[in-house]
């Protein structure tokens, strides 16, 4: 799965296999947390919001 996105908000998700995402955008974003990853993942800021 690819995600290209101005936000990124991650919440309780289970992802099998390659995940990469990417927030583009300005305003900050957090989540709750609790996500699984099954796989390679590559998360990626290249806006200028935080996540967390």
């Amino acid at each position: 799965m690819t995600i290209v996105s101005p936000g990124l908000c991650l919440n309780g998700a289970i992802f099998n296999g390659q995940f990469t995402a990417e927030k583009n955008g300005a305003v900050s974003n957090s989540g709750t947390g609790g996500n699984i990853f099954n796989g390679t993942t590559d998360i990626t800021n290249s806006g200028t919001g935080y996540i967390f």
